[in-house]
C-alpha cells in the first residue's frame, strides 16, 4: 500500500491534467478509510486510473494542473518570472505555444529551487524517455 501511496503522489498533477474528478476518486481509494484488503484497493484503483486517462486532457484541466504546480514555489520567484510564466500560460491557453513551454519553465524552477515533490511529478515526464521519438511525431526538424 505504501508503494501505491507514493505512486499516487507522483502522478497527482498528471491525473489532475486529465481528470480532476478521477484524481480525487483515486485519492480517496488510496486513503482507504474502510480498510479494504489491498487486492480490492488495487483493483478499484486500476479501474479509476484507466478512467482518468480514457480521454485526452483538456486545456482547462492542463492549465489548472500547471497553476497548481506554479503555486508550490511562486513565492520564491521574481515578479518578472511570474509575469513570464503567466504570459506563457496565456499563450498556451490560446493555442499559440505547446504544453512543453510552461512545463519546461516549471520543471526548471522545480530543479533550481529543489522542490522535490515537483521534481518527482510524472507530469514532467509522463512517458519513459525510451518511448519518446520525435522522428515519429511529425514534429522533428527533418
Amino acid at each position: 500500500m505504501a508503494d501505491l501511496v507514493s505512486f499516487q503522489a507522483a502522478h497527482k498533477l498528471l491525473l489532475m491534467a486529465y481528470s480532476e474528478k478521477e484524481m480525487r476518486a483515486l485519492g480517496r481509494i488510496v486513503a482507504n478509510p474502510e480498510r479494504k484488503p489491498a487486492a480490492e484497493v488495487f483493483e478499484e484503483y486500476q479501474t479509476h486510473f484507466r478512467k482518468a486517462f480514457a480521454q485526452p486532457p483538456k486545456y482547462g484541466a492542463s492549465r489548472n494542473a500547471l497553476m497548481h504546480a506554479f503555486g508550490y514555489f511562486s513565492k520564491e520567484l521574481t515578479a518578472r518570472e511570474k509575469r513570464h510564466f503567466l504570459h506563457v500560460l496565456e499563450e498556451f491557453r490560446h493555442h499559440r505555444t505547446p504544453l512543453s513551454s510552461p512545463l519546461s519553465l516549471l520543471r526548471s524552477w522545480g530543479i533550481r529551487l529543489q522542490t522535490r515533490y515537483l521534481e518527482a511529478q510524472a507530469l514532467f515526464e509522463p512517458f519513459p524517455e525510451a518511448l519518446v521519438d520525435l522522428q515519429d511525431s511529425g514534429k522533428s526538424p527533418a
